[in-house]
């Protein structure tokens, strides 16, 4: 019997506020012996939310850095929790080696917070809607590899009941205006998100490719982004796109 997790859902069952829910999961993992998490929360279809939902028990300072500074746009964790199905480690030199140079950059400020190796669970919603729950952890890797293989089901669990019982409210709370690209704008970074070039998408438009890069540009202004792969994140992690990844 698997007494955290029993007693964690058991506990779920009677929680009806976010807050209550974070601090709920806050206090589960602790007593696995993670102290850092972030539940992610990123669109729902047809809906769009100017800026990712965050839940988490980093230092504020952090927090508050990540959001000013739009990090969820650059994060390699994000990356590749909207591409993935499974849960994943990530960290070390050789996560780093494929990072560019403004992921690197949001990774080294986030040492400074402890958060240097972890674990994710890309939550792929019954509705549409992604999310992820992270663990993070300073430890060295072998010290993290043996946490997280002790405890990945765990972590796995929690994140898909927290989810399951929690975020229609979590989504709610965040859900703004949404923010609208133009058909043109939408077509081009889809095109690109698939790995095609601006050449190639004239071509599939029937466009020239000085206006795709036009409209790229466009939909960079948009998002608030300065790059296009800024761009199709941020646009995927908004509704605003689905390429298929």
């Amino acid at each position: 019997m698997n007494t955290a997790l029993d007693t964690f859902i058991d506990k779920l069952e009677g929680i009806q506020s976010v807050e209550a829910g974070r601090k709920l999961v806050c206090a589960t993992l602790s007593d696995l012996g993670f102290d850092r998490f972030a539940y992610l929360g990123l669109h729902l279809p047809d809906t769009a939310l100017v800026k990712p939902v965050l839940l988490h028990s980093y230092d504020q300072e952090w927090q508050e850095r990540y959001t000013d500074c739009d990090y969820a746009t650059v994060d390699p964790v994000v990356e590749k929790g909207l591409a993935s199905l499974v849960p994943f480690a990530w960290g070390g030199n050789k996560h780093r080696k494929v990072m560019g140079n403004s992921s690197r950059k949001m990774m080294d400020e986030a040492s400074e917070f402890g958060i240097i190796r972890g674990f994710t669970v890309p939550i792929h919603g019954a509705n549409g809607e992604l999310a992820a729950l992270s663990i993070a952890l300073p430890e060295k890797a072998d010290e993290a590899r043996k946490r997280i293989s002790a405890f990945r089901h765990e972590i796995h669990m929690i994140g898909l009941y927290f989810h399951a019982h929690l975020g229609e409210k979590i989504f709610a709370e965040g859900q703004k205006n949404k923010l609208l690209l133009s058909q043109r704008e939408s077509e081009c970074l889809l095109w690109v998100a698939q790995g095609k070039t601006a050449w190639e998408t004239s071509e599939i438009l029937v466009i020239s490719d000085h206006s795709v890069r036009e409209y790229i540009k466009s939909a960079c202004r948009k998002l608030g982004v300065y790059s296009k792969n800024h761009a199709i994140v941020k646009a995927i992690m908004l509704g605003l796109i689905k390429p298929n990844i």
